[in-house]
């Protein structure tokens, strides 16, 4: 395994020296307020989010800005930082009460994923109280 050299100096100037290896290899350093400053690391989750469509809300999330409702059961996921293109994976799964969900992606991009939940077949869309989201580039 291969170590990461992080040094500094008294003017605030921080070198960070990454092994060579194959691969991307990212680091993400938080600034003083503890936003991050850099996120990209291919093959793993790069943004997720535990969302409640029955009260609009986020639960927990990482790299999701925001959603929209477009309509019922039509959310739009919203990157804070945007993918390198629109090449991901990406993974929805639901509940509400025992029933199963179906997805109908509707929009891909670079910036947002857009798609409708609702009953197996998409008879109706619905607002599931718990829809989750991965996306991994």
């Amino acid at each position: 395994m291969s170590s990461m050299v992080l040094s500094g100096d008294t003017s605030g100037t921080v070198t960070v020296t990454v092994p060579a290896v194959a691969g991307t290899n990212t680091v993400t350093i938080p600034a003083s307020t503890g936003t991050v400053l850099t996120t990209s690391t291919t093959g793993v989750c790069q943004a997720w989010c535990n969302y409640n469509g029955s009260t609009q809300t986020i639960r927990a999330s990482y790299n999701i800005s925001s959603v929209t409702r477009n309509g019922a059961g039509d959310y739009s996921f919203n990157f804070t930082n945007a993918m390198t293109d629109a090449n991901y994976s990406w993974s929805v799964s639901g509940q509400y009460a025992s029933n199963l969900m179906a997805v109908n992606n509707t929009a891909v991009s670079s910036s947002s994923i857009r798609f409708i939940t609702g009953w197996t077949g998409l008879q109706s869309p619905t607002d599931y109280n718990y829809v989750t989201l991965a996306i991994f580039r």
